[in-house]
């Protein structure tokens, strides 16, 4: 029986209940927080192989040139802005920063806490203080934690759904 159980994927207690189901966090009012990340994308240069033919050499050219796609997404209604800047660096996020907080204000958004990944250029003290100066209030992800924005049952500080 055990055997056949494990063949099954069910020899775990663990396995048999039901995942509790994924609470969404969404803030209560508009402007309450703005989420800012920075995603590394590389800039594809040339034609590939399929169309020049042979593959010899065809990793020589990679990496070269990288482009950054700062993203910024209203926490309330998924609006989101985005911007593609040629650096990581902390001079091209706070002017992102700003760019995103003017994108907002022109729609009638005012933005009261903006929570940042954990990038050199986005915790930055100049980032830091831009924040401050413009009295909104920073907040960073926890390292490693890739589902920030969705929670466990048991592991969020809202409170708890029903039970089913």
């Amino acid at each position: 029986m055990a055997r056949i159980c494990k063949r099954k994927g069910l020899s775990l207690l663990s396995t048999l209940e039901p995942r509790p189901p994924m609470i969404r966090y969404e803030k209560e009012t508009p402007g309450e927080m703005i989420y800012i990340d920075i995603k590394k994308l590389g800039r594809i240069e040339g034609i590939g192989h399929r169309i020049a033919g042979g593959r010899t050499g065809q990793s020589n050219g990679r990496g070269k040139r990288w482009e950054y796609l700062h993203l910024a997404i209203f926490d309330h209604s998924r609006l989101a802005c985005s911007e593609i800047f040629p650096a990581e660096k902390r001079k091209s996020s706070i002017q992102f920063l700003l760019n995103a907080l003017r994108f907002f204000r022109s729609r009638g958004i005012e933005v009261y806490r903006v929570m940042t990944g954990n990038g050199t250029s986005l915790k930055s003290y100049r980032q830091r203080k831009a924040l401050r100066m413009l009295g909104i209030k920073h907040k960073r992800t926890r390292p490693y934690t890739p589902r920030t924005n969705i929670g466990r049952l048991g592991r969020n500080k809202g409170p708890m759904p029903p039970s089913m």
